[in-house]
């Protein structure tokens, strides 16, 4: 980590240009500046590659000195922790993705699964683990009873590629949704799995996680950073925005990235609203929603040990931070429909 009389260092996890946006948003809207965040470095480059999160987090943390890490997954920080290590999750990121899990004609039930291909573009995403607990629940094996197709295509819902796979009979289940999951039911194929359920739509998915010694040592500009950040949550969620946070995009992958694919992506086509983000807009990470996730671990035989969410969750700065903004005369205006949008089950 830092030294305590450096910046703060800051860094992504994934090396993903999606992952930048409320921090570019916060730079850039001057949401930094006006909440006294400063002095800090930020690193976009990729802190680890998602596979290899569960085991090294920390230690490519402490390796490259940083002190607050964005885009965790939220079963690396959980497992990272059961290990003793020196960092906790201190904010919600991005919760876990609403997929729509789509299967080929015939193809009705979890049974049915056994020997089949599921498309996915990698291990270590927010989309994976929701149907490899179903499979094991279904008394599936997933890393024997079924097969894994690995393919860039299948890295977003946003063009037909995906649904093509699928079409073409080259994977017997994809991911999917919106338009696209509509048009497959149609045509006959089956609804397998619908991750939308309102019960889960607090469930996080990625983290901000932090060492203890920034929690402890740093965390009035751990409070900024926080305030700041979230607030970019918001903006990027304001349909009003869309032509800046569009042009923001494209420059993102003109210029931070040298990675093909992530040059060639474009994830905000159209607005989009408040009510259909996937950040959490209260910048939390919810303790019930936590100890879900920590019980689908033990499901999977991922976690042997006793852990609870109070041992991972270092939510009061963030809770702090919101309460802050919530009474600043300024961002009525915002709050109110945060406020709304937060608080929906």
């Amino acid at each position: 980590m830092s030294g305590l009389d450096q910046a703060l260092l800051i860094a992504t996890c994934g090396y993903h240009v999606g992952h930048q946006r409320s921090i570019r948003i916060a730079e850039e809207q001057g949401y930094f500046k006006e909440e006294g965040f400063t002095s800090y470095v930020y690193d976009y480059r990729g802190l680890i590659p998602g596979p290899f999160e569960r085991a090294g987090l920390a230690l490519a943390m402490k390796e490259h000195g940083v002190d607050v890490a964005c885009g965790a997954n939220v079963e690396s920080a959980i497992l990272q922790r059961a290990g003793g290590a020196d960092l906790f999750i201190v904010g919600g990121w991005r919760y876990t993705t609403r997929p729509k899990f789509v299967s080929a004609k015939g193809i009705t039930r979890f049974d049915d699964l056994r020997g089949k291909r599921i498309g996915l573009r990698e291990f270590g995403g927010l989309s994976d683990r929701f149907i490899r607990v179903n499979l094991l629940r279904a008394g599936l094996d997933p890393d024997k009873d079924v097969l894994w197709v690995m393919d860039p295509v299948f890295a977003y819902t946003s063009t037909p590629d995906h649904a093509e796979m699928l079409r073409a009979g080259k994977v017997d289940v994809i991911w999917t949704n919106g338009s696209y999951a509509r048009q497959l039911v149609a045509e006959g194929f089956h609804l397998l799995l619908d991750g939308g359920a309102p019960e889960r739509r607090r469930r996080p998915g990625r983290v901000i996680v932090a060492t203890q010694r920034t929690i402890e040592q740093r965390a009035q500009e751990l409070s900024a950073f926080l305030k700041a950040n979230v607030r970019a949550f918001w903006f990027a969620g304001d349909q009003s925005a869309f032509d800046a946070v569009y042009e923001l995009e494209t420059r993102m992958r003109r210029d931070y990235t040298h990675n093909e694919d992530e040059r060639t992506l474009r994830i905000f086509n159209q607005p989009r609203s408040l009510t259909e983000t996937l950040m959490p807009l209260d910048g939390a990470v919810d303790a019930d929603q936590l100890d879900l996730v920590i019980e689908e671990m033990r499901d999977l035989g991922e976690l042997t040990v006793p852990l609870a969410a109070r041992d991972v969750l270092r939510g009061d700065i963030m809770a702090s931070a919101f309460a802050e903004l919530s009474a600043r005369p300024a961002l009525q205006t915002a709050m109110s429909k945060v406020r709304e949008v937060a608080a929906a089950p």
